[in-house]
């Protein structure tokens, strides 16, 4: 309670903002195409739940048939953000912080070009005043490549980071807990699926997280380092964890002081379920391999009809030849 006081003393409110404005902000070099550490970016579309600004550098260096044809791409992306990803995220994970450090109820979503590898961020220092980090930009924000405005993943990348904003909010600001990035990323990977971008499946997230999970299935679940292959795992992980126990398992971390495996089973202990993280760890390893729902209640395999079908670990056999022995 005492930070939240803190936050709203030394909070810069950007009520108001016009359409058109322009705004410096600070951005992660470890993300930008250039490593830049401040960019300008220009107040473009404001919807009913968003600020969107884009880059000046690179909005000016499209054409104007470009630019034109970008807006109207915009406009798609605001709408589906305000109808769909914003309800059905906010559902399931709960809110953000609201009217939050900026003191307003939009969320700002800043469109800059990103490295080709990197659909999007969300930064926590953003929600802390610059008193406490010189670097913040005090807005209830996130950072959507902004090369990918054509592309049907940037709804994605925007519920993915959406779910990022909310969970600094749920555990970190109300339950003073930092959540491990594994689950946190686990929680974001689902919530694409959560406001339906990956029903079709062909094109999407989900399709994208199987054919890297299905080539590389030996990246530790837990053990975050940043990389491609940590992802598809927790992806899957998630998909099978909201199929045996329901999409609210995700609720119910959000509402406990946990993080981690610890989290996940203080979620199953509230929904009256008696299993360990271990139990269902194993369980869902057996799934990819057997996947195969007429076993055991149907513990081994995947409900999703894609997941189904396309989902099968095979093992490896390495074989050691000599005069008279084959392993």
């Amino acid at each position: 309670i005492g930070a939240g006081i803190v936050f709203i003393i030394f909070s810069s409110p950007v009520i108001g903002a016009d359409l058109g404005e322009t705004a410096n902000f600070f951005v992660d070099s470890s993300y930008d195409w250039q490593n830049r550490t401040e960019i300008t970016a220009t107040l473009r579309k404001i919807s009913n739940r968003a600020y969107f600004y884009i880059e000046d550098e690179y909005w000016n260096s499209l054409n104007q048939v470009q630019q034109d044809l970008y807006l109207d791409y915009l406009d798609t992306v605001a709408e589906n953000f305000d109808n769909i990803t914003y309800p059905s995220v906010r559902y399931i994970f709960g809110s953000e912080w609201k009217p939050g450090i900026d003191n307003d109820e939009k969320i700002t979503i800043l469109l800059t070009r990103l490295k080709s590898s990197a659909g999007g961020y969300f930064n926590s220092k953003d929600e802390r005043p610059q008193s406490q980090f010189s670097r913040s930009n005090e807005r209830e924000m996130f950072y959507i490549n902004a090369t990918q405005i054509d592309s049907s993943l940037i709804h994605s990348f925007i519920a993915h980071e959406f779910q990022h904003l909310i969970s600094w909010n749920k555990k970190e600001r109300l339950q003073g807990v930092a959540e491990e990035v594994w689950l946190n990323e686990l929680r974001s990977e689902y919530a694409p699926t959560i406001a339906g971008y990956d029903s079709k499946f062909m094109g999407t997230n989900l399709e994208r997280r199987v054919i890297d999970f299905l080539a590389n299935p030996f990246d530790s679940l837990t053990e975050w380092r940043g990389g491609r292959y940590d992802y598809p795992s927790v992806a899957l992980f998630g998909q099978y964890l909201a199929e045996q126990f329901g999409e609210d398992i995700f609720s119910y971390m959000m509402e406990n002081n946990k993080v981690g495996i610890n989290s996940i089973e203080q979620a199953l202990k509230d929904k009256g379920l008696n299993l360990s993280f271990s139990q269902v760890f194993n369980n869902w390893t057996v799934a990819n391999y057997l996947n195969d729902r007429s076993l055991a209640n149907g513990q081994y395999g995947y409900k999703n009809p894609y997941l189904k079908v396309t989902v099968n670990v095979s093992p490896i056999t390495y074989s050691v030849v000599s005069a008279s022995v084959i392993n």
